[in-house]
C-alpha cells in the first residue's frame, strides 16, 4: 500500500475556518497498490482514490531512475499541464530510519 500527498508552496492561510471549509489550494492526494518491474525499470502505482477524480480506478507507470537498498528515485513526463506546460516530475523515496 502506498499513499501519497503533494502540496503547493505558499497556500493561502485559513485559519479561522474548519478543515471541510478552508480552501486547500493546489494540492493532489491519492493512495492504492503499487508494482515493481526491476527488469522493465517502472513502477505502476494502481490508485484506489484521488482528490483528483479522474485518478479513481486507474494505473499510472512511472519510470524507475536509481534502485538501491534504501532509495527509490522515479520520474515522469508530464505533457500540457495548462499552468507549467511540458516537464519531467521527479520523485525521490528514503527508506526511514527504524
Amino acid at each position: 500500500m502506498f499513499s501519497i500527498q503533494i502540496y503547493g508552496a505558499n497556500r493561502q492561510s485559513m485559519q479561522n475556518k474548519g478543515p471541510r471549509d478552508n480552501v486547500v489550494g493546489p494540492a493532489v492526494a491519492y493512495y492504492g497498490t503499487y508494482t515493481l518491474d526491476t527488469d522493465g525499470k517502472t513502477m505502476t502505482y494502481h490508485i484506489v482514490q484521488s482528490t483528483f477524480p479522474g485518478w479513481n480506478g486507474i494505473d499510472r507507470k512511472i519510470t524507475i531512475d536509481e534502485l538501491s537498498g534504501n532509495t527509490l528515485k522515479v520520474s515522469q513526463p508530464v505533457k500540457g499541464d495548462p499552468t507549467l506546460g511540458d516537464f519531467v516530475a521527479h520523485l525521490d523515496w528514503a527508506r526511514a530510519a527504524k
